[in-house]
C-alpha cells in the first residue's frame, strides 16, 4: 500500500495470515513488522518495489505469527487501551483535588 495515516490496509490483509509489501512511510511502519509480517520497500519507483517484489518471492512467512500480531490492533484492545488510559488520567486528577 501507499502512504497511509494508519496503516489499516496492511493490517486488513495480515489479519488472515497474509505477509504484505509496504512502502516504509505512515502507518505501515507502525503496524508491519518488516521480513516478520511483511517487507518494506523505502522508495516509490518501480525498481525499488520489482526489488521488494523479487526479495519476497524468495521468502517465507508464519501465518500464524501474522495473525497473532494484528490482534494488537482489534477494536477490543484499543477500547481497552483506551479505557485503561482515561481511567489512570481521571485518578490522577483525583489525586490532585
Amino acid at each position: 500500500p501507499q502512504v497511509e495515516d494508519f496503516g489499516i490496509v496492511p493490517l486488513e490483509a495480515m489479519s488472515v495470515g497474509c505477509p504484505v509489501i509496504a512502502y516504509a512511510e505512515g502507518g505501515a511502519l507502525e503496524t508491519v513488522i518488516d521480513k516478520k509480517t511483511g517487507l518494506f520497500f523505502s522508495n516509490q519507483t518501480k525498481e525499488s518495489l520489482q526489488d521488494a517484489i523479487s526479495r519476497f518471492e524468495k521468502m517465507s512467512f508464519d501465518e500464524a505469527f501474522i495473525k497473532e500480531h494484528v490482534k494488537k490492533f482489534s477494536e477490543k484492545v484499543f477500547k481497552d487501551k483506551m479505557f485503561s488510559y482515561i481511567a489512570d488520567k481521571w485518578e490522577q486528577w483525583q489525586n490532585k483535588l
